[in-house]
């Protein structure tokens, strides 16, 4: 399913496109720099004994998938990345 929300912005725009994407990515207010995402602290409250080092016995699969090479802020929880990159779909 897909919704377009047009004219979707934040207050003091600061017009860097680095800025607007580390905004974007956290859910932060323009005026504070936050060094999670949104998504994951969402995830680091849905699964808080969520290790590092994953895939392990306990956790065999990545709780959120990213198609780079680089996992990007919004998936960064509080203290882990709550999400795995991957640059080849076929491994």
């Amino acid at each position: 399913k897909l919704a377009i929300v047009q004219s979707a912005g934040y207050p003091q725009p600061s017009f860097s496109h680095f800025r607007a994407t580390d905004i974007w990515m956290s859910g932060s207010d323009s005026t504070e720099v936050i060094n999670s995402g949104w998504a994951g602290r969402y995830l680091n409250y849905e699964y808080p004994n969520f290790t590092n080092g994953y895939p392990n016995a306990t956790m065999r699969d990545p709780i959120a998938i990213q198609i780079g090479s680089a996992t990007s802020l919004t998936l960064q929880g509080q203290a882990v990345s709550m999400g795995m990159s991957i640059s080849n779909t076929s491994n």
